[in-house]
This record gives structure tokens, sequence and C-alpha cells, in this order.
């Protein structure tokens, strides 16, 4: 018990050390040009904060001490999740993310309280027992069309779906073949069809709670589904 209690005094000076080393004015207008000085205020970092550390708890019932996982696309609001797996779990963490302005900030930020730092579009070599992929093919910069097909909106004309779908499927299955026999798979609402179609494909059983739980900044609702490669 004393020992979780340091682990958790860990996290949280280093969360203190990273909200404090982050420039949250130029990260507000990457996520919003017009207003994003406004963005990021206080009270809605602590929200961040707050609803990640949420979901760090339910992932800390669900995941062993000791394992790896991989973030695909992880950004802000996943800061808190990936120092608590490191940090509190002690679990081996990896994390993906184009490169860009965000990247750079994050990764400094990052490596400054020795937690997992972002590298560019990288996969684990070893297996995972939990992957992270969460908001990422609506994102309507890098799947535009995916984006308004997966929320069920008016198509803008914007974007290539088939080719947005094929990046999709292939971003998908170069995850899926990381997995151990049986891990956690994190994602959305939105998104769990097509990680249903690609466990399909492959005989896969990928099952979903019935609840979850809403992101801090899109307001997405993740699910942690359990993936059984096979049953022999």
């Amino acid at each position: 018990m004393q020992d979780l209690e340091k682990r958790a005094q860990r996290l949280a000076e280093a969360l203190a050390t990273v909200d404090a080393s982050l420039d949250w004015e130029a990260l507000g207008h990457l996520y919003c040009h017009e207003g994003g000085e406004h963005f990021f205020p206080p009270e809605q970092r602590d929200a961040i904060r707050d609803t990640a550390l949420q979901i760090a708890g339910d992932l800390g019932a669900l995941l062993t001490p000791k394992g790896r996982s991989h973030y695909v696309g992880a950004a802000v609001a996943e800061i808190p999740l990936v120092l608590f797996e490191r940090l509190v779990l002690e679990r081996e963490v990896h994390w993906s993310q184009l490169p860009g302005e965000e990247f750079d900030r994050l990764r400094a930020a990052l490596k400054a309280v020795g937690g997992p730092t972002p590298t560019t579009t990288r996969h684990p070599e070893a297996k995972i027992d939990h992957l992270w992929c969460v908001s990422v093919f609506t994102d309507p910069v890098v799947f535009p069309s995916l984006h308004d097909s997966l929320y069920g909106e008016p198509g803008r004309g914007i974007g290539d779906r088939r080719r947005e779908l094929a990046q999709a499927e292939r971003l998908i299955g170069a995850c899926l073949d990381l997995l151990t026999r049986s891990a956690v798979l994190s994602t959305t609402e939105e998104e769990a069809p097509l990680f249903l179609a690609a466990c399909e494909q492959r005989g896969w059983e990928l099952t979903f709670p019935e609840r979850g739980r809403t992101t801090g900044i899109v307001g997405d609702v993740v699910r942690h589904g359990t993936v059984v490669r096979d049953r022999k």
C-alpha cells in the first residue's frame, strides 16, 4: 500500500510539472485557430485531467502491472493516462503520433518527467496487451470523409472515403497484429465497428461493455473492449 501511495504521488507531481511546462495558449491555437488563447483555461485543463484519471481508474481494473500498451494518435487528453500506466502500474508504454508542433511540445514535456514520449508512427516491436485508439479515424483533418461517415453527418465533399477507409483498415490491421492472445482494446463508439469488422474477418472475438466514459476534449464515448485472438 505504501509503495502504491508513492507511485500515486509520483503521478501527481509529474502531472503538475507537465501542466506547468506546456504552453497551453499555443496548444489552444492548434486545437482552435479562432480564440485559441481561451481554449485551455485552467478549469478546462482540470476537467480534462479529472476525466482522464477516471478513465485511468477504469483501465487500472483491467490491466496488469508490468504489461505493455500502445497509444495511437494520443495527445493532450491522454497525458494522465500514459503517465498513470507508466508511473503507477509501471507498464511499458508506446505512443505513436503524427509529427508536428503538438508532437514536439508533448514530447518535450513528457521527457522532462521521465514519462513515455511520443514517436512518429512507430509501432512497438513486442506484443501488447492494451491498444488505445481513440478519436483517430474521426479526426476531421486526417480522415475528413471517414469523420462524416462515422458520425453519421452529411458529407461535406471533402476527402476520399474509399482511400481513407483503406488507410484506416491498414492501420487497424497493423495494430491488431501486435495484440497478445487476450488483450484490452480502448476505442470510441464510432470507431468500434471498424475494429469489430476487422476482428470478424480474422475470426477473433471482440466484445465491449454496455457502458463507456465520455472523453475530455472531443466528447466521444470510449469503451474498453476485450479481444481474444483464439480459444484453442
